[in-house]
């Protein structure tokens, strides 16, 4: 019994591994997740745990190590103080979801008084050459902003920007924008897919909250009861 319930453990920790290496590492390049995995992975392989003077199994310190390691970016984050932000970057692709973030990332800004920065990503393949992007792309782009800047000025604010920028990656691409702007907030909503008959969100949503190193305001309209 004992047998067979360590090997159902192994196999359960072999998993867990790999679904983490190609979580983690392969769709977002994060070196923790690759330790992380790794770890599991070797724990697996152990004929049997080695409890030294700690106390502590393979097992324990590596899921303990793993924790640190992904622990310590959202420690860091809770050590700065927050502060009022003076750049606002949105991601518009004129969706309803995206108008009425719109208009509440314009009323942040009127508080805070801080500038706006609207970008309107076009997002095509790896294959195509940014300088060289469709021209039916880029028209699509220029509506998203022109739509835009009608939302901002029905609302009376001045103090904003709205580029067209195409993109191979919508979330990393918002990832260089904040450093090359300066921008001290993202606001950014919330789209979800089904995986496995589980609803998450988006992985230009995923990448967004994972890599940006600024504060990151997700905006979500409350779901509809589904009719009987």
């Amino acid at each position: 019994m004992r047998m067979a319930l360590r090997y159902g453990l192994s196999l359960i920790m072999l998993v867990l591994g790999v679904y983490v290496v190609y979580h983690e590492y392969f769709l977002f390049g994060r070196l923790e997740g690759l330790a992380l995995g790794s770890l599991l992975i070797v724990w697996a392989f152990t004929p049997r745990p080695d409890v030294e003077a700690t106390g502590k199994t393979h097992a324990q310190r590596g899921v303990t190590m793993g924790f640190k390691l992904f622990g310590w970016r959202r420690r860091k984050a809770e050590t700065q103080p927050e502060q009022t932000p003076t750049h606002l970057l949105v991601p518009f692709a004129n969706t309803p979801e995206d108008r009425e973030l719109l208009r509440h990332a314009v009323r942040m800004a009127q508080v805070f008084e801080a500038h706006l920065t609207v970008l309107c990503f076009v997002e095509v393949s790896r294959g195509v050459n940014l300088e060289q992007c469709p021209p039916e792309k880029m028209r699509r782009g220029e509506e998203f902003a022109l739509e835009a800047r009608e939302i901002i000025e029905e609302l009376g604010f001045g103090n904003y920007t709205v580029q067209t920028r195409p993109t191979h990656h919508c979330g990393f691409a918002i990832v260089e924008a904040v450093r090359e702007y300066g921008c001290d907030m993202v606001c950014i909503a919330a789209e979800y897919r089904r995986v496995l008959g589980r609803q998450l969100l988006t992985e230009t949503v995923e990448t967004v909250l994972r890599k940006v190193p600024v504060q990151v305001c997700l905006y979500s309209k409350p779901k509809e009861e589904e009719a009987l």
